[in-house]
């Protein structure tokens, strides 16, 4: 078994996430050398997910649940693993200067891969330290996990079975490849 990340995201950034609108994840936390596989659990607050999705991705999954589910509640993404991508690389950003963001090549550069506007990740990262985990080999599940799927790991040792969302990550066992 792999060692694989799972992170809590609000419904907008999963969102992004899923519609290839980002292949940056900010953090402000994450181990920096990790490399692997990432999975992304939409959390219970901040929106609808379903909502928020293009027809396509939206299609694809009203297809797995019965119509009378759909109109009861759009929440059938919210609480559940959505998707994992691959993270290749980790690039850090140390903002020492404020005049930093308002540099407009790094603007440019930032907004261009993380799918916020500068004034939203200036309020998420303030002046501190983040990090920028490359997105690659997206995968959307067609059916949304839930969170006792995974298995939390404590120095490569299975655990527990995952029961509350991580606050923004913790490392679980991965699917044998």
């Amino acid at each position: 078994m792999k060692k694989e990340m799972l992170i809590s995201d609000r419904p907008k950034w999963s969102c992004k996430i899923m519609n290839f609108e980002k292949d940056w994840e900010v953090r402000r936390k994450v181990d920096p050398n990790f490399r692997g596989w990432v999975n992304v659990y939409c959390t219970l607050k901040g929106g609808r997910l379903l909502e928020l999705l293009d027809c396509e991705q939206r299609y694809k999954l009203e297809r797995e649940c019965d119509e009378e589910d759909l109109c009861a509640s759009c929440d059938i993404l919210n609480g559940k693993v959505v998707a994992r991508y691959y993270c290749d690389d980790i690039y850090v950003f140390d903002i020492q200067d404020p005049r930093t963001w308002e540099d407009s090549e790094f603007a440019e550069t930032i907004m261009k891969h993380v799918g916020m506007t500068l004034e939203e990740l200036h309020a998420y990262v303030g002046d501190k330290k983040f990090y920028a985990m490359h997105i690659t080999k997206l995968q959307v599940f067609d059916t949304p996990k839930n969170l006792c799927d995974f298995w939390n790991t404590k120095k490569g040792v299975f655990c527990q079975p995952i029961t509350r969302a991580p606050q923004s990550y913790c490392f679980v066992l991965g699917e044998e490849e």
